[in-house]
């Protein structure tokens, strides 16, 4: 996979998230060009992205794509990540139901519901380690 395919973002930066049901934009990670993501889809490729959440309420981390209301999101669960530590999540793209991967426009974006920081580093698509599907919450 090339550089630019695999949209490697290498950051390591604090925001403070505003909750998402206040009627602002999700945090993200675009340059504005649509791609198709079809094809990494069927080889077994993760999101991976490092973060540390520093926040009382619920995380998302989903990818979004053309249209007004064209996103997927997971839910990142205590069990996923704790709370103030950095932790590495990966989530099969396969588990983004309802996304047109063909036309994906930010292959990372952050939601959150409640006060707080996420810590976010290395976000990047990696090769699925275990050959097994990893959606979080499961």
């Amino acid at each position: 996979m090339s550089r630019n395919r695999a949209w490697i973002i290498g950051l390591r930066r604090t925001r403070s998230c505003s909750p998402i049901d206040d009627g602002q934009s999700p945090v993200d990670f675009t340059d504005g060009k649509a791609r198709n993501y079809m094809r990494e889809s069927n080889a077994d490729i993760e999101l991976a992205v490092t973060l540390k959440p520093d926040i009382s309420g619920r995380v998302e981390i989903g990818m979004r794509c053309e249209g007004e209301d064209c996103a997927a999101y997971q839910v990142l669960s205590a069990a996923d990540a704790k709370a103030g530590e950095w932790t590495d999540i990966r989530v099969s793209l396969i588990c983004f139901t309802g996304l047109d991967l063909d036309s994906v426009t930010s292959p990372f974006s952050l939601r959150v519901a409640g006060p707080g920081t996420v810590a976010v580093s290395d976000v990047r698509f990696a090769e699925d380690a275990d050959s097994k599907e990893t959606c979080l919450g499961e």
